[in-house]
């Protein structure tokens, strides 16, 4: 539907809207919940220099919203370079000048914590996780299986795999208490765990956990989604 809907924004409202820059970055963002990395960060770069190009037009209050989102994304795909740096610490500071609370620098600091350990300074991206952890009411979808999920890969990093195992247990976990099991995010973690176990040799609980989960994973997430690959 919003695929459909975006041209006529375009069209109704002009290339360089507010509105147009809107339903660029909606669009950028469920690509990147699917795990099109490239198709995402196309989109939100593309909604970011819209929205960058007019700083005092409607869609102002969304430009750090496009920032994080499109530094997060190039973390994801595996850009965890300077670009993405400059984005979300540029987001931090202004929230923090401001006077953002904890949960609205959870926002960047979570990704930042996932910039750092791709770059292997894992005391760093540890303590910005401690700092997401801390923050009271934040959802398990949008910070504390993620949150897990990077301690994981930081478990994995030093060889620990039984820490790793742990915290993908434990992304699913709350995930699957916070969404249930016929969600695709809960099973898309389901299989990562899944994953950890083959390799732990508990067989028989991978392959019920992938008996259970694989079906709805493949009908939510396309083939070319970075997330089959994990």
């Amino acid at each position: 539907m919003l695929a459909q809907s975006t041209p006529v924004i375009q069209r109704r409202n002009g290339a360089q809207s507010a509105q147009y820059a809107r339903a660029l970055g909606i669009a950028g963002w469920i690509k990147f919940q699917r795990g099109e990395f490239a198709a995402a960060i196309d989109l939100l770069r593309h909604a970011a220099d819209i929205n960058d190009a007019d700083p005092a037009g409607e869609y102002n209050n969304g430009r750090q919203v496009l920032h994080s989102r499109l530094g997060t994304a190039l973390i994801e795909s595996g850009d965890a370079g300077a670009e993405a740096r400059k984005l979300l610490d540029d987001v931090t500071a202004e929230r923090s000048a401001a006077g953002a609370d904890a949960y609205e620098l959870a926002y960047t600091r979570l990704p930042l914590a996932r910039w750092y350990a791709a770059n292997r300074d894992f005391a760093t991206a540890e303590a910005l996780l401690v700092q997401v952890d801390a923050v009271p009411g934040l959802s398990a979808t949008d910070f504390h299986a993620d949150a897990a999920h990077a301690r994981a890969a930081i478990a994995r990093a030093h060889g620990d795999d039984a820490s790793a195992l742990f915290q993908d247990e434990r992304a699913w976990r709350l995930l699957l208490d916070e969404l249930g099991a016929d969600n695709p995010f809960t099973a898309r973690y389901a299989l990562l765990f899944a994953h950890d176990l083959r390799k732990a040799s508990r067989r028989n609980q991978a392959e019920a956990l992938d008996k259970q989960y694989r079906a709805s994973f493949e009908r939510a997430f396309p083939v070319d989604s970075a997330f089959r690959r994990e």
